[in-house]
């Protein structure tokens, strides 16, 4: 799932509120904390919101526990960001003074992000700590301090080493001892209701009251105390509230609860999963003053599900231990309220930038900045403006709308309250029509155009506007805010009238599209749309709103032309343009179109190329296809077929830093086949580093300079006719926004990033590098191709490319019989730059010295090629007589008869595969002093290996992770490795074999290593491997009680490897060890 995780902990630290020199007359305080919620900014949400909540509860627990510190909460109630399973509760303490705001030395909150890919499912983290100088009046800049774990999952987890970093960061002195406590306490406990955090279900469950209870029995049978809360007013109370479940619940809605019901302290607490095994629940719990809401004490225990009771009971009587004396806080100034809500401001609009509009849980973790950012702006118009500003923009969210509608009552009201006072100013320039959107969001729409109105009133330049001339920005935001209102009081001319006053660009054509659709006027609408299209605005769903009318109004061919001539590959790749496409064609009497789009539809949808699709569509591409019948599509073909490649000439394959080679050998026999001529894999060279190269501050390489740098140190080889350099690291391009893949130099070739496709699937991976080399080489030189599912039409991003087929169109056939590879060859050859080639890029104004990059870099070049290449291990040059199947041992068996489902076994190819006399195995790992020993029975009724790479021919890849266990993670590192095999058949080196590691930097090779095989009949082999524990020691690890283990057989009929049958995981074992399986070592001997 994910390829490197960073947990961008943003601690807004150091928003030191006190500096060390001012609290010297308080030197045995405690350190005041802040922890904000913490949230997530890379993809999930619904099915990890516990842990997120889990989290913070625990890493309060453990600062409090281990430290000299209490902490609080800037949320008054709930962390708004957890509010999606916890509803919506009114400010608990209403009568606050708005000043009275305790000050916190050090504020604290974070979130989870994607970081650079790295190719495999590793979950390294960023750890990044964010501190900012109290002493200044303006925010000072931030300092960052990052740190790198690859064990930071599952998130909750990791609380330990997230709180003991803060405290490393903070400074933080050991917890002292606290003072002991005797006799009677004069005080009024209540414990709150526990949260249930193990699992999401549990989480969105009503809280524990029978934890609530065992803890309140403990405490009045301990008889210490003055009173204790019944539960059962707690309840009530809660009740009143309309609060359904304690989820997310934080100590400053605890506090607050507190001082409703009485009580001196407050026990919040909430039950999560350890991890551990035995004991798989880890109970946390926190003392709250009731006074000042802040944490004064934690408890924390491991116990497993039937002792969870006594652990909640053992803790509370913990506390009842020691003297407790409320903290007088300070009350936080207004300087730092406002530095510390702008940064909480500023991790929001972060978070926000990122979030998908549909994933309103996503939205949800923005929100809970926002909110504390409005509990601590302090009357700032500036922050309250732009809180506002984020806050609307969230309610606005259709998708968080309808799963929320409680939680944009609540924002809107608080709007309302930010903006009602506030009058324009330059900072703050539209405040009139903020609150207008929110009340066109909240259906208020006659209130929104009196706030539009006002605000044009104010506007003091629209006396100046000339006729016909566009209004000021303020007037147009307003004419905007206005047609919304109209459009809610079903004013639909009056809507349109406000638009007509406004410039035809993009977002206005598209409201004027949406108000013509609402009155039911398509010719207007199909109008408009034209418009869309024409200005280059064109929204996915509008360009086949715009087909389906022209369709209907203008008749199928007239829309099929303008389609052809005017949708871009985007629309022209999304499924259901196809489906209308095709009945466009068959109303027109183009059946052989309507024949070739539904047939490949068909296939994609039967082998899983567009699983994402809907149900429906695929249900309406089958029938489309009984209307049809059986009449004939186009033939498609691939290159090789209509024109072979001139045997002078050969395609280049250039690998570029660490990548994975298994990928690229089977995409370079792809083109070979594609093709029809020589395809070769030039040596791997490092990935440039200067600054020309990588811009830091991106983190990707500049596609064009990238190329320049390689060419200038190795050249373009001489029969080269295309060459393409392959990278695993991201690419952009400087005059586009963004790469998603793939970028052509006239000059230089192209260079093609696997970085942003999330296939496991190893051969589709390969299949669309291969697809895109040839698209870029075909379409630099003839027309682009409009045929869905041809392999020379463009969609725009790399990942599109898995929707198309290695073969032609009879168009594009057409055109590439025309294909001159002599006027390819000389342009590759001849086009490189003459300033290039001097060390100079032309630049608008000074020239650009590129010299001492090349040198750098062609001094990298020259260290890497000197450096010995690892070789194929190779065995005897024969059968290794007869091999004994050893009697003891684990026995496995994959594809057999005997299974219940031997096809289920079939990792790839599965369509090929006949059954077990076509390729299955059955074998015995055994261990004794020396090592561990493989046997496999391999059942293959054609023995074929002549190929190039090993994985290519018949042959086994053995999979081994010998990591101890709690080292065991998703990625391949020193203990992980694959061996690719080959029996006494292969011609060029039989019995070899070869190490891999999934494109890590590492040495996986065990040196002893042994392969034997042999004829088993005349229907297959018999292999044996031997792994010495010597070799094993020295590179790797030994097994202690457990390994995990896999094996594949390579079935290759026809050309190349047809199918792939697994023992236990998938066709990623190459790329993770996540789904090797584990062996005991006592079933081994």
């Amino acid at each position: 799932m994910i390829d490197k995780l960073i947990l961008a902990i943003l601690m807004l630290v150091s928003i030191q509120l006190f500096s060390q020199s001012d609290k010297p007359d308080k030197p045995d305080r405690p350190a005041v904390i802040a922890v904000g919620g913490f949230a997530n900014n890379y993809g999930w949400s619904k099915e990890n919101v516990h842990t997120l909540v889990a989290l913070r509860d625990r890493v309060v627990s453990d600062l409090v526990r281990n430290y000299d510190c209490i902490v609080l909460s800037r949320s008054k109630g709930y962390d708004m960001a957890m509010e999606k399973a916890i509803n919506t509760v009114s400010v608990i303490d209403k009568k606050a003074a708005p000043d009275a705001i305790p000050a916190a030395d050090y504020a604290i909150t974070g979130y989870f992000d994607w970081g650079a890919r790295t190719g495999t499912n590793r979950v390294n983290v960023d750890f990044v700590l964010i501190t900012t100088n109290p002493a200044e009046k303006s925010r000072s800049d931030f300092t960052t301090v990052k740190i790198n774990d690859e064990s930071m999952w599952p998130i909750d987890k990791v609380s330990g080493k997230i709180s003991a970093r803060i405290a490393k960061e903070l400074n933080l002195k050991k917890r002292p001892d606290k003072e002991l406590g005797t006799g009677k306490i004069d005080e009024v406990w209540a414990v709150l209701p526990f949260s249930r955090l193990e699992d999401l279900k549990k989480f969105k469950m009503p809280p524990d009251e029978d934890l609530a209870v065992k803890a309140e029995l403990a405490l009045q049978e301990s008889n210490r105390l003055k009173a204790i809360v019944d539960h059962k007013a707690i309840s009530s109370t809660l009740t009143e509230m309309k609060v359904s479940s304690l989820s997310g619940a934080t100590e400053g809605f605890a506090g607050g609860l507190a001082r409703i019901v009485g009580a001196d302290r407050i026990i919040m607490g909430s039950v999560s999963s350890s991890y551990e095994k035995g004991n798989d629940l880890r109970v946390d719990l926190l003392l709250v003053d009731g006074k000042t809401s802040v944490v004064v004490d934690s408890r924390s225990a491991l116990c497993s599900r039937d002792t969870v009771d006594k652990a909640v009971a053992d803790e509370v009587l913990e506390f009842l231990k020691h003297k407790y004396v409320s903290v007088l806080l300070d009350n936080s100034t207004p300087e730092m309220r406002k530095k510390e809500a702008q940064l909480y401001l500023d991790v929001g609009r972060a978070i926000r930038v990122r979030t998908n509009s549909y994933d309103a849980e996503m939205i949800l973790n923005s929100a809970g900045f926002f909110d504390s950012a409005y509990y601590l702006a302090c009357g700032d118009d500036e922050i309250l403006y732009k809180t506002a500003e984020k806050m609307i923009g969230i309610m606005g969210n259709k998708e968080f709308a309808k799963q929320f509608p409680d939680i944009v009552v609540e924002l809107g009201r608080k709007v309302e309250e930010m903006l009602v006072n506030m009058k324009p100013s330059e900072k703050c320039k539209f405040p009139y029509l903020q609150r207008a959107d929110a009340k066109n969001i909240q259906g208020r729409y006659e209130d929104a155009l009196k706030l539009a109105d006002e605000q044009i009133k104010n506007e003091p330049r629209i006396e100046n506007v000339k006729p016909n001339a566009p209004p000021p920005f303020s007037v147009a935001r307003a004419l905007m805010v206005k047609s919304d209102a109209y459009i809610g009081l079903k004013e639909y001319d009056n809507a349109l009238g406000c638009l007509e006053k406004l410039p035809p660009v993009g977002f206005i054509t598209v409201k004027r599209v949406d108000i013509c659709r609402l009155q039911g006027d398509e010719k207007k609408e199909l109008e408009y749309l034209k418009q869309m299209q024409m200005h280059g605005y064109a929204l996915t769903e509008y360009p086949i709103r715009l087909f389906m009318l022209m369709k209907k109004h203008e008749g199928p061919a007239s829309a099929i032309k303008y389609a052809d001539e005017k949708f871009s590959s985007w629309t022209v790749h999304r499924t259901e343009y196809q489906i209308e496409l095709a009945k466009a064609c068959m109303e027109s009497g183009d059946k052989k179109r309507a024949a070739t789009i539904i047939d490949v539809l068909n296939r994609d949808f039967v082998f899983g190329g567009m699983e994402r699709e809907s149900k429906e569509r695929a249900a309406e591409a089958k029938e489309l296809k009984k209307q049809i019948g059986d009449f004939a599509g186009i033939e498609w073909k691939t290159a090789g077929q209509v024109k072979k490649i001139p045997e002078k000439y050969k395609i280049y394959l250039q690998p570029l830093g660490d990548m994975q080679m298994m990928l690229l050998e089977g995409a370079a026999k792809k083109m070979r086949d594609y093709f029809g001529g020589k395809v070769e894999i030039l040596p791997i060279l490092p990935m440039p580093k200067d600054p020309d190269c990588f811009k830091k501050e991106r983190g990707q390489h500049d596609a064009k300079s990238l190329i320049e740098r390689v060419v200038s140190a190795v050249g373009v080889p001489k029969d080269a006719v295309f060459i393409a350099y392959f990278t695993k690291e991201s690419i952009y391009q400087d005059d586009l926004r963004y790469v998603y893949g793939s970028y052509y130099s006239s000059h230089g070739g192209t260079v093609i990033s696997y970085h942003m496709l999330h296939s496991d699937e190893f051969n589709n991976l390969s299949d669309i590098i291969v697809k895109s080399a040839a698209c870029m080489l075909v379409n630099r030189h003839l027309p682009g191709c409009r045929n869905f599912s041809c392999i020379n039409i463009t969609s725009g991003k790399m990942d599109g490319a898995s929707g198309e087929q290695l073969a032609m169109c009879e168009d594009c056939q057409k055109n590439y019989r025309g294909l001159d590879f002599d006027d390819l060859f000389d342009e590759l050859q001849n086009r490189y730059p003459a300033d290039i080639r001097a060390n100079i890029r032309k630049k608008t104004g000074a020239d650009r010295d590129l010299s001492k990059w090349n040198d750098e870099y062609k001094q990298q070049v020259k260290v890497a090629l000197e450096k010995p290449k690892h070789s194929v291990g190779a065995g005897k040059t024969e059968a290794s007589g007869k091999i004994d199947m050893p009697v003891k041992g684990y026995r496995f068996s994959i594809c057999g008869e005997k299974e219940q489902e031997p096809g289920k076994q079939v990792v790839l190819g599965r369509k090929k595969w006949t059954g077990p006399k076509d390729c299955s195995a059955e074998g015995i790992i055994g261990m004794d002093d020396n090592g561990i020993t493989v046997t496999v029975d391999v059942r293959d009724d054609s023995l074929v290996a002549c190929y190039d790479t090993l994985y290519d021919d018949d042959g086994l890849d053995l999979y081994f992770d010998f990591r101890p266990e709690d080292k065991r993670n998703d990625t391949y590192e020193k203990g992980v490795f694959q061996i690719t095999a080959v029996p006494f058949f292969y011609d060029a080196a039989p019995n070899s074999f070869k190490f891999f590691k999934g494109g890590k930097d590492y040495d996986s090779s065990v040196k002893g290593v042994t392969i034997k095989s042999a004829p088993l009949g005349d229907k297959g082999y018999r292999m044996q491997v031997f792994i010495p524990f010597e070799g094993l020691a020295v590179a790797h690890f030994l097994p202690k009680d457990s390994f995990k283990f896999d094996l594949a057989v390579n079935d290759a009929d026809e050309e190349g490897r047809d199918h792939q049958i697994m023992w236990h995981g998938t066709t990623n074992n190459w790329n993770t060890p996540r789904n090797f399986g584990e062996i005991k070592i006592q079933d081994c001997k």
